[in-house]
């Protein structure tokens, strides 16, 4: 029988950390304490009678600067009002369909732009036709959002003044569609995103990253919709850098993204709601 020879373990040097991997270590561990105790002093000063009285004064100023129809009176807790913001957002949707149902091969971005803004004008027409203010004139309606059709890399805002600007659409264009109506200043916008249908002689299929796109899209969609209808609104904004459709807002007058105060119409190049 052979003896079974003694197992030892050997350490070889290079796998010890040296002298100065050590004091490394220890100068970031410093570093990062010394940070984290800066971050917290920081925060606790904002709980100083000082900044305190600064926070109250910014908020007092800014409660100052909203206007006058942001009140609590003019929300959809009243059901005026938020009947008025359904009639409004009942006709985005009537003309949305109508657009889009034009958006097809061949069919020119000037077009359907003053085709939308005509139908919008047409049919607000129609809307609290009999209805009156407090002042006993008709309750003003009409666009609040020009129509704009964006093709492919144009995110949002493309609305030609002129039809030399136009851009013709082709079979597998990626189309945003965005208008926007308001019915005694209460003002409802809507969006959609379309990919324009290809000859039924030619296949349809449409690249992954178009689908992609588009899906996601629509599942970050539904993710605002859920929050709002868990009355999320406070922690909105946090999620806001997520979304991947979303567009840029020339504003006439306040709003542009963070509200939707009354009156707060929006234009587009040259064209003027």
């Amino acid at each position: 029988a052979v003896a079974a020879r003694p197992v030892r373990r050997v350490i070889r040097k290079s796998t010890l950390p040296s002298s100065v991997q050590i004091e490394q270590v220890r100068a970031r561990s410093q570093s990062a304490a010394r940070t984290l105790s800066q971050n917290v002093a920081k925060a606790k000063s904002w709980e100083e009678p000082a900044n305190v009285f600064l926070a109250q004064k910014l908020a007092k100023e800014h409660m100052e600067d909203l206007e006058a129809s942001e009140d609590e009176d003019e929300t959809t807790r009243r059901q005026d009002v938020l009947t008025k913001y359904k009639a409004a957002g009942k006709l985005v949707d009537e003309v949305m369909e109508f657009v889009v149902e034009k958006c097809i091969i061949g069919a020119n971005t000037y077009t359907l732009c003053v085709a939308g803004d005509e139908e919008l004008k047409r049919r607000a027409v129609g809307v609290f036709s009999k209805a009156k203010g407090e002042d006993g004139k008709k309750i003003p309606r009409g666009i609040a959002f020009p129509c704009t059709v964006s093709v492919n890399n144009m995110l949002c805002n493309h609305s030609p003044a002129q039809e030399s600007h136009t851009v013709t659409l082709k079979g597998g264009d990626v189309v945003k569609v965005h208008m926007g109506v308001h019915v005694d200043g209460y003002p409802v916008s809507a969006a959609r995103t379309i990919i324009v249908a290809r000859p039924a002689e030619v296949e349809t299929g449409l690249p992954s990253s178009v689908c992609n796109t588009v899906e996601a899209s629509r599942v970050a969609l539904l993710s605002v919709i859920h929050m709002l209808d868990s009355y999320a609104a406070p922690g909105c904004g946090e999620r806001r850098h997520h979304r991947l459709h979303c567009s840029r807002r020339l504003p006439l007058r306040r709003g542009g993204g963070g509200g939707c105060p009354l009156y707060s119409y929006e234009a587009v190049g040259d064209r003027l709601p």
